[in-house]
């Protein structure tokens, strides 16, 4: 089993925290939101990213927000990058 870093523990509350706030504000299918959270979300295109970059903002050393931008290869012609 792998060791998880502190910045993923602390990404993973963040990511949870606003899936739980975008599923509170859902007007339509609000239960499209019940699958979703870290792991499928976040880490999933992260660990597939070509490139990836995550910063964590922090208020007196608590975890308040953070951002991704990753580069994926959509096909052998084209690459994308998200943010």
């Amino acid at each position: 089993m792998r060791t998880r870093t502190f910045e993923e523990l602390q990404c993973r509350k963040l990511c949870d925290e606003l899936t739980a706030f975008q599923k509170s504000k859902a007007f339509m299918e609000p239960e499209h939101f019940d699958a979703m959270h870290f792991d499928t979300r976040m880490k999933k295109s992260y660990e597939s990213a070509l490139e990836k970059h995550v910063v964590v903002a922090k208020d007196g050393g608590v975890p308040v927000g953070f951002i991704k931008a990753v580069v994926k290869t959509r096909n052998p012609r084209t690459t994308v990058a998200t943010m």
